[in-house]
């Protein structure tokens, strides 16, 4: 079976169908309370609670205080994608990642845990199974979906071949799997971007790699990559690879899956196919559904004013994160966070009819290649800056990356996750 974006929307509301409401103080009401009177002043919902949403909301606030802020997120707790490799790799507990929204309610957001049915641009309602919410400016950070059709049979295929580039169930059923995994071929298959975490995919080849290795397993383990270099950090990458798991690993570039056979375990590539013991192949991916209903994408990603992160299709509906198109700035976690910096700031000096102001971006990205010879194992990064071009109307980007993994950026990438995750929710894993 084959499921569209489109069909997809016709038969599945976004969101969850929990229904209560952490208010300012945390204090949980009953789910007839949930939906709100009409706003008194400007009101702005956030569909989404991952890192580009709670960045917003939590900033907003700071920014303009008197803004009514209301956050809709599915999940009741939080799970961060960053880092989530190292869980697969078995350097770090799943808890480890996980966080609850108790302290955003805390600083006066109002936290809705609800499934979103319907956006009415020209209403300016939110439609949930809790109620109706009105809104003078509408934030969507609902993150990626995946593109079911780029790959046949993947998604007949989910139980079997977890995708875990969502966070959450998936991920614990690939490392269950990995941990049921004794000896064979293990095949992951990597898509042409843009993708959520460009890098991500190569980190999981080497924690799944060192999985091999620590636990001496008699399994090769084969990257189809539809590209024709890494994506992102290729040198690290590659030399890791080379150095740390040469008997394990054997890497092919312009190898694109073009199908999955759950049954018979065959794989299919652009170039032949192969059988398989155990498989994660990621698909390509777009904005996540709430994108659609609201009609602001391109049939993939969300075109923006760059400036302002409003959308081209309203100027009263502001995006971030993953879903973001046609700019500069990859799809990661602290892209994301920073993004909802700079929307929040616009979005505040909007409604106080301010100008916009010239933004700032920056971002950080650590990946772990190795977890047997340091306590933090060792990692290599990446760092990007991007200035605005306010002639030109666009962003300019600088980017560094360090190509020699060391434990030193493995260490500081502990330190970098517990700073983000504080700054979001308040709390320290």
């Amino acid at each position: 079976m084959s499921i569209s974006r489109r069909a997809f929307l016709k038969g599945t509301a976004v969101g969850a169908a929990g229904a209560s409401l952490v208010v300012p103080g945390g204090m949980v009401l009953a789910k007839k309370a949930a939906m709100l009177p009409a706003p008194k002043g400007n009101r702005v919902v956030v569909v989404g609670g991952g890192w580009g949403g709670v960045s917003v909301a939590r900033n907003l606030k700071k920014f303009n205080s008197k803004a009514e802020v209301v956050l809709i997120e599915k999940n009741q707790t939080f799970m961060s994608c960053p880092l989530s490799n190292l869980y697969l790799g078995g350097m770090m507990p799943y808890e480890a990642f996980q966080f609850e929204y108790r302290n955003v309610g805390k600083q006066g957001i109002h936290v809705v845990h609800e499934t979103v049915y319907e956006i009415d641009r020209g209403a300016r309602t939110v439609a949930t199974s809790g109620g109706t919410l009105k809104y003078d400016y509408l934030v969507l950070a609902p993150g990626i979906d995946y593109m079911w059709d780029t790959v046949k049979g993947l998604w007949d295929a989910r139980y079997e071949v977890p995708i875990a580039f969502k966070p959450g169930a998936e991920h614990l059923m690939l490392r269950r799997q990995l941990e049921d995994f004794e000896e064979g071929t293990l095949v992951v298959g990597i898509p042409k971007g843009p993708i959520r975490c460009p890098p991500g995919p190569y980190e999981r080849v080497a924690m799944l790699a060192h999985h091999i290795k620590v636990n001496k397993l008699k399994a090769k383990l084969i990257v189809l990559d539809a590209n024709p270099k890494p994506m992102s950090k290729g040198p690290g990458f590659l030399s890791a690879y080379e150095e740390l798991y040469g008997d394990i690993v054997e890497y092919n570039t312009d190898h694109a899956v073009e199908a999955v056979d759950h049954r018979k375990k065959v794989i299919h590539h652009t170039l032949g196919e192969i059988k398989y013991d155990m498989a994660n192949i990621i698909p390509q991916m777009q904005a996540g559904a709430v994108c659609m209903m609201a009609g602001v994408d391109d049939g993939r990603w969300v075109p923006i004013n760059p400036k302002t992160m409003q959308t081209k299709a309203d100027n009263r509906v502001f995006v971030v994160g993953d879903v973001v198109g046609g700019q500069p700035f990859p799809k990661s976690g602290f892209q994301a966070m920073s993004v909802g910096k700079v929307a929040a700031r616009q979005l505040a000096n909007i409604m106080e009819g301010k100008a916009p102001v010239a933004p700032s971006l920056s971002n950080k990205c650590y990946s772990t290649v190795e977890g047997m010879t340091k306590p933090d194992g060792l990692a290599i990064d990446v760092a990007h800056s991007f200035e605005w071009n306010e002639g030109e109307q666009k962003w300019a980007r600088q980017a560094k990356a360090g190509l020699q993994r060391s434990s030193q950026i493995a260490s500081s990438s502990r330190e970098w996750a517990r700073g983000v995750w504080f700054e979001l929710f308040g709390e320290h894993s």
